[in-house]
């Protein structure tokens, strides 16, 4: 029945890398499994200490998930620098993404974020992306750079972003103009920026000028913030306007 399933969630079930190549649900290996799901649209693996990444999840067979997925949450996985590296060139081959979590990738800095950031303005297919979760991922200015040219970009081929969320990055108030700039460029983005170094005043200067846009959030399934709450919830805005990814 694998054929028809269209989310799958693996939310914290403690999979580590060897465990996608190795764990076999009936004659496949877990990640052969999953990626010869032909319709395949939600795929959370949040919290599982997955580290070494392996793109072959995305390849087999002839259900290529790079062509179906709407939904992918790594965030919490505890990646490795080769391993986010080889996901920031994965992620020119997605075609219709819509939410892509990715908060706490990496228990260290990495460039790879960055590439991440970078790989985002060269596939024009992440302008369909509506949420974006990229918090306490450690980016750089350049990152903030190109998110902010991303954002803009969006606009201009008509893409929908909804919420960007990047708070926790130790950014400087060189990062806040260019936040400053995809605010104004895209009037409907909110985004949650708390926790980014910028200065008390630069900060003051953000919500003064786009209010509550510059405090949007996630929220928790409680509607708390914090651990456990990473993924706009099921049932709530976040979703709501996204047709087609209420079954299972």
């Amino acid at each position: 029945q694998h054929q028809t399933l269209r989310r799958l969630c693996l939310s914290r079930c403690g999979i580590e890398a060897i465990a996608l190549a190795q764990v076999t649900l009936g004659e496949h290996s877990l990640s052969k499994y999953v990626a010869t799901m032909p319709n395949l649209e939600e795929l959370i693996l949040h919290g599982n200490p997955i580290k070494h990444w392996a793109l072959s999840i995305f390849k087999h067979g002839k259900g290529c998930l790079f062509e179906t997925l709407k939904l992918l949450d790594l965030g919490h996985t505890q990646m490795s620098e080769g391993a986010i590296k080889q996901f920031a060139e994965g992620l020119l081959e997605f075609r219709v993404l819509e939410v892509l979590i990715l908060r706490n990738l990496a228990d260290t800095a990495t460039k790879g974020m960055d590439e991440i950031c970078e790989n985002l303005l060269k596939n024009k297919a992440c302008y369909s992306l509506t949420h974006l979760d990229m918090a306490s991922c450690r980016l750089s200015a350049e990152g903030a750079e190109d998110l902010s040219r991303w954002v803009r970009g969006g606009v201009t081929l008509g893409g929908n972003l909804k919420l960007l969320d990047i708070h926790n990055n130790k950014f400087d108030d060189d990062a806040a103009e260019h936040i400053a700039q995809a605010m104004k460029a895209a009037q409907n983005l909110k985004m949650r920026l708390h926790d980014c170094g910028f200065s008390q005043e630069k900060q003051r200067d953000l919500f003064a000028e786009f209010g509550e846009r510059a405090g949007g959030c996630f929220q928790t399934e409680d509607g708390e913030d914090g651990e456990g709450g990473d993924r706009p919830p099921r049932k709530e805005s976040a979703f709501s306007d996204r047709p087609g990814l209420s079954g299972s």
